[in-house]
Formats: structure tokens, sequence, C-alpha cells
């Protein structure tokens, strides 16, 4: 029976007389083949840190517990340019001193793994976040739940089991910062990887 190793070979058979391949470095090409291309797609994804201040109005003020302070995260898994792309992740890091997390789950936090996810909906345009919705979260015993620009423009973090006690900003896609955060990608390392081995063996064998 052929394996897998069969048929990288045969796919380089064609470069042997320009190259000659160690086990090593067939091993390494054979790894970007597998793991490179099928991660292209992948490659071209983007994670974005947001963040978001209370700003609540006199009235929420009056009605609600607003908590001081920031919320921050980071959304994981958007294309470079997309219109109303659900993002892969949606990961609350860091919340205010003054709001308990009362959630019985530690930081950080993922808020696309809760169950009432109602909206998941962003759009990016040159590596920029140009407009976002979300909305998800925990209802019931204790409510926890998130909104970025939900469809009354708030944003706002419930964390302690109280639909009163919040972070609380309402000014809409404006009222939260983002900014794209740069991790290079599997395909990436292993393009680069592969492009590094073979210019050392090329200018091996022309020495």
């Amino acid at each position: 029976m052929k394996t897998g190793s069969f048929y990288v070979k045969s796919a380089l058979r064609p470069l042997e007389g320009f190259i000659r391949f160690s086990t090593l470095q067939t091993a390494l090409l054979a790894l970007f083949l597998v793991l490179g291309f099928g991660e292209l797609t992948d490659a071209a994804l983007l994670n974005f840190t947001f963040s978001f201040s209370s700003n609540p109005s006199p009235l929420q003020a009056q009605l609600l517990d607003v908590v001081p302070g920031t919320v921050t995260g980071l959304i994981e898994g958007l294309p470079a340019t997309g219109s109303n792309v659900a993002a892969q992740s949606v990961i609350i890091e860091a919340i205010p001193g003054g709001l308990i997390n009362g959630s019985g789950q530690s930081l950080p936090i993922d808020a696309t793994a809760w169950p009432n996810v109602t909206v998941n909906s962003f759009t990016t345009s040159g590596g920029q976040v140009t407009g976002a919705s979300f909305s998800g979260g925990v209802q019931g015993g204790g409510i926890k739940w998130i909104d970025i620009n939900n469809g009354n423009g708030n944003n706002a973090l419930y964390l302690n089991g109280s639909s009163s006690t919040v972070v609380l900003n309402p000014n809409g896609f404006a009222g939260v910062t983002f900014a794209q955060t740069s991790v290079p990608e599997p395909a990436s390392l292993s393009l680069l990887a592969v492009g590094v081995l073979l210019c050392r063996r090329r200018l091996t064998v022309s020495a």
C-alpha cells in the first residue's frame, strides 16, 4: 500500500535534479504540504482587540448599578475584508475591579461558547473593523451577557448574575475601540521555514 511519504516523494521528484533533499528536508517539506496549504485560508484571518468603557446616560445611571471602568477582550477569526462575518471567538479578557465575576467561569471567557448567541456579525475592510454587532450569554438562574453594539446601540457586560449591575456604554459602534493584532498563522510559518531551508540548501550546493 502506498503511504503518505510515497506521494510526498513523488511530488518532490521533479526537483531532484536541482536540489538533493535530505530526510529532514523532505520531512519539513511534507509538513508544509500537509499543514501549510491546508491552512492558507486561515492564514488570511485576523484577530482584533476590543474595549469599551462605562459612559451611561443620566437616566441609565439612575436606574442601573453601572460599574465604572473598561471591558477588554479579543475577537478572533475575521477576514481582512468581509461583510457580516461571524467571529470564531469573542473573548472577554479583563473587567473592572468593581464588577464581581459571579459567572462561575474564570477569565478569559469565550462568549461564543455561551448557549444564547443571538447576534454575531462583523464587517471589516482593509484590516479594520468597520461594523460590529454581537449579543450572547446565559439567561436564567444568573445572567451573564455581553453586548457589542446591540440592537439598541448598547455595549454592555453583565457578569455578576444581576440584570441591573453592568458595565454600560450606550454609544453604539463608536463606543467600542478595535485594534488589529497580528499573529503569524501556521501556514505563514511553514512557508517561511521552507523558504529558508531551500535557500540555504541552494547556497550550499552552489558553493
